[in-house]
């Protein structure tokens, strides 16, 4: 397919051409051209989806075209002309940022409603998104900039006498403190600042906050 018909292809799955954000290895076999979602307009380079500054260009790239290809096993980029015909993947960016403020509580009840909605005639589980270290988090990172609030809530709450993630997994971080004040039991990432910590927070404050579906 052309680029053009690749992204309308991914769109009405709520999918989207791939964004190499997280070293992703799912085409792997052998080293023949794939389009991505990053595109030129003018002098300004542009993914179809979330913003991330990943890029491997191949030699002497970018050149002429306007619409790029990833080599599937040396993972370096090439620009094409955008009618040209190369096989795709799609990818589910199942991150919301919903730039509406609310209180902590508020987020999660938020977040949770989603699961409500039928997707594919199954119904979405959904929830304040939780945060590992790694790849996975910095391209949360990413997402969080474009928040209207200083924070962003995440699902990690104070409770029991350790902090936990609302949805269970594993609690990796280490640099919270281990007794916080009654007023800051709640988790959020800083969307103006390029610390990686996880940042205790009045639940009552109202911020942005980030949902997975």
């Amino acid at each position: 397919m052309t680029w053009s018909e690749a992204t309308e292809h991914c769109t009405p799955h709520r999918e989207d051409l791939w964004t190499d954000h997280v070293g992703s290895t799912s085409v792997r076999v052998a080293n023949f051209p794939v389009w991505i979602g990053l595109y030129r307009e003018g002098e300004t380079w542009s993914w179809s989806t979330a913003e991330t500054e990943y890029r491997h260009w191949d030699d002497e790239e970018p050149s002429a075209g306007n619409c790029v290809t990833i080599a599937s096993l040396t993972k370096k980029m090439s620009t094409k002309n955008c009618s040209s015909l190369y096989p795709f993947t799609c990818f589910s960016d199942n991150l919301i940022l919903v730039k509406e403020n609310k209180t902590w509580e508020e987020a999660l009840e938020h977040c949770r409603s989603f699961w409500m909605y039928p997707y594919n005639h199954y119904y979405i589980h959904s929830g304040l998104v939780s945060v590992q270290p790694g790849e996975d988090h910095a391209y949360m990172r990413l997402r969080v900039r474009e928040a209207t609030t200083e924070k962003v809530w995440v699902g990690l709450r104070f409770l029991v006498d350790q902090w936990r993630w609302v949805n269970g997994v594993d609690m990796l971080f280490s640099d919270l403190p281990e007794c916080p004040v009654e007023q800051q039991r709640c988790g959020a990432l800083s969307a103006n600042s390029n610390s990686s910590t996880l940042e205790p927070m009045d639940c009552l404050e109202t911020n942005n906050f980030l949902c997975y579906i």
